[in-house]
Formats: structure tokens, C-alpha cells, sequence
């Protein structure tokens, strides 16, 4: 259990219906209900994790991460098997939103040139 205050540059999306929030803490996503309770972390391991962005039919999340040792690339969490997959292979992508088919992402990306 964590126990806070304040957190420095927290990221929170909110699913559709309002139902529950998807925040950042420590570099890590937690779900948390409406109705409050206890957060449930949804990632896990040495990574950074940040910027969620719920999908418009609130089955999904998109996320920044450093998982893969970039900058930030953007994974997608599927909320019910919480199976993560990646979605990016940028120097750097900024999640930022989803289209209304609920299943492409939209990010913005870094463009280096060599």
C-alpha cells in the first residue's frame, strides 16, 4: 500500500461514463473506481509509465513508456486481460488520443534526422 499526499507531474484519464480513473504514481498506472476504495495498479516493473488515455469505448488504454529502452513509445493495455502490446517504435510518440473506430491510436513522434 502507498500512502500520499501529492504526487510531481501526475497524468490521470477518466473512462468513459466516468466510471473509474486511470492515473500515473511512481511511473506506474493504477485504475481506480468512482466510488473510490483501494487503486489497483495496472503496470508493473522497472519502467517509466505515463500520459493514459482511456479508448472512447473504455475497453483500452494507451500509454507512453520507456519499456523497450526509447525515449517513449506508446503500448496499449486491453483493460480486461491486461495483456500489453506496442503500438509505436519511435525515437520518442506522445500518447494523445483515439480515433472514434476504437481502435487506432492517435500520437504525435519525434523526428530525428541523422
Amino acid at each position: 500500500m502507498i500512502e500520499t499526499s501529492e504526487v510531481s507531474s501526475p497524468d490521470i484519464t477518466v473512462t468513459p461514463g466516468g466510471e473509474s480513473f486511470i492515473f500515473t504514481l511512481l511511473g506506474h498506472l493504477f485504475l481506480l473506481s468512482n466510488e473510490g476504495g483501494e487503486a489497483e495498479r495496472l503496470t508493473f516493473g522497472p519502467f517509466f509509465d505515463a500520459r493514459p488515455t482511456a479508448s472512447p469505448d473504455g475497453t483500452k488504454v494507451a500509454f507512453q513508456s520507456g519499456r523497450d529502452r526509447s525515449e517513449g513509445n506508446i503500448y496499449v493495455m486491453d483493460l480486461d486481460r491486461r495483456e500489453i502490446a506496442k503500438l509505436t517504435s519511435d525515437s520518442w510518440a506522445d500518447a494523445r488520443g483515439w480515433l472514434t473506430n476504437y481502435r487506432e491510436h492517435h500520437y504525435s513522434y519525434d523526428i530525428t534526422f541523422i
